[in-house]
């Protein structure tokens, strides 16, 4: 994972239609809008769905924990830590989800809100900064005793390294943007506006019937009702349920000038051309025609989430299918419908469809898509130069995880295709001919739109 943590969402300009259509209703009725609760009760309070979905993962295999996000910038300059430990914890303070514990009551976890930022700040000299950074970015949370983030600040040769960890549980990669904004803003002395509201009035608004309008569970059954409970992507190892994610990835260019061909002459944004070129490759591989992919959706339909850290992602399963006969241009067409669909759906929980489904002893697919055009958020520091770090290797949560960015998604330049996956499953060789046929399949999209999906060649 880079650092700052990309937003994981199927593509800046879905989430553009989906915040487009929330601005739509808003006009419509003020009602709508999300407002803070009048009187939140004390003590313990319900949970956000996703964060009881962390939580429970959590409690399924302690010793596994793959969604730390971490936040890793390189610091050269007239740095001042003590400005930059006080500018942090003056953000955790501005949001009570970075104040929050997850406490267990009969059964139930719960959140409790603290009233200050917890002793997670440290500075520190070290030699091996590498070795440091991953070992602060990977120490564990307990959920119930520690607050969700700490910060490390890693002095060694001539910079510091900022290694800001967080727990899914209250974080993603939208909350990125803002931390960095209101950090630098926060070391620079500027007075931050107040917020609308937190992040716990958001998931008291998602869990009634205003803030589920148009989030049916019914349209996501009729979706995935009948589609294969596994997709049986052919590995290099046997499955078994010791399986685990695992630090290992693959990259691949692919062809800029053929997915922009293709986006104008289908009407498709690039989200929707790779997730129809993926359905192909997946097809090919696996033998069916009917294949789910799973991806991540900003979740911040409202205008008045924009400001807020914590974890407002959403999970999409898109469901892709293809007929004896259909052209790529059908296949396309079909793929545009699915996102635009899943997209007016989103407010449904990952976990409701899997309940719903009677799938509790599996998800809803195996290998997922990302596409990023959005920039990183950047992190401005008066006299210090800022410069993001990889951090590879971070755990994989499906099979095959596809994530693809690059300048050439919205302009000119490369285009990066990125495939973490198990190494218990998979080689290193399997995985870079699967992107190679990926690239394969934008090239023959490109080349006629009209021949049948069954002729695209690998």
């Amino acid at each position: 994972m880079s650092a700052p943590p990309r937003s994981r969402t199927a593509g800046a300009r879905e989430d553009r239609l989906a915040q487009a259509r929330a601005r739509r209703q808003a006009r419509q009725g003020a009602a709508e809008a999300v407002a803070a609760i009048p009187a939140r009760p004390a003590g313990v309070t319900p949970l956000s769905s996703a964060q009881r979905r962390f939580w429970f993962v959590r409690q399924l295999d302690p010793a596994h924990d793959p969604f730390h996000l971490p936040v890793v910038l390189r610091l050269e300059g007239a740095v001042d830590t003590d400005r930059l430990v006080a500018a942090f914890r003056q953000v955790v303070a501005r949001h009570e989800v970075l104040r929050t514990r997850i406490v267990e009551v009969d059964g139930e976890p719960g959140a409790v809100v603290d009233a200050a930022p917890a002793d997670a700040c440290r500075v520190r000299d070290v030699t091996d900064v590498d070795a440091a950074v991953r070992a602060a970015a990977d120490a564990p949370f307990d959920l119930a005793t520690d607050q969700p983030w700490r910060l490390d600040l890693l002095r060694g040769g001539t910079a510091v390294t900022l290694v800001a960890t967080f727990h899914h549980v209250a974080f993603d990669g939208w909350s990125a943007g803002v931390l960095l904004t209101e950090l630098g803003a926060a070391y620079r002395g500027e007075t931050l506006p107040p917020l609308p509201l937190q992040y716990a009035d958001l998931a008291h608004h998602r869990a009634t019937p205003e803030g589920r309008e148009g989030a049916q569970v019914e349209h996501w059954v009729r979706h995935l009702t009948g589609a294969p409970a596994a997709l049986g992507f052919p590995s290099d190892r046997p499955r078994t349920p010791a399986t685990r994610p695992a630090e290992a990835s693959v990259e691949h260019e692919l062809d800029p000038a053929a997915l922009h061909q293709v986006m104008a002459a289908a009407g498709c944004t690039a989200f929707m051309v790779l997730l129809a070129a993926w359905h192909v490759v997946l097809a090919r591989w696996t033998g069916t025609d009917d294949t789910v992919v799973g991806t991540a959706v900003a979740g911040r339909t409202r205008p008045e989430t924009a400001p807020l850290i914590g974890c407002c992602v959403g999970t999409l399963a898109l469901r892709t299918t293809a007929a004896p006969g259909d052209t790529v241009r059908d296949l396309l067409a079909r793929t545009r419908g699915t996102v635009l669909d899943g997209l007016a759906h989103q407010g449904v929980g990952y976990e409701e469809v899997v309940e719903a489904l009677h799938r509790s002893g599996s998800g809803l697919f195996d290998v997922s898509l990302t596409v990023h055009t959005e920039p990183d958020p950047e992190l401005v520091l008066p006299g210090v130069t800022v410069t993001p770090v990889d951090l590879p290797g971070r755990w994989a949560q499906n099979e095959i995880e596809l994530s693809v960015a690059g300048p050439g998604l919205t302009g000119t330049g490369p285009v990066t295709v990125t495939a973490q996956y198990f190494t218990e499953l998979y080689d290193a060789a399997t995985i870079d001919r699967v992107l190679g046929h990926l690239d394969q399949v934008l090239r023959g999209f490109a080349a006629d739109l009209d021949r049948p999906v069954a002729a695209v060649p690998l």
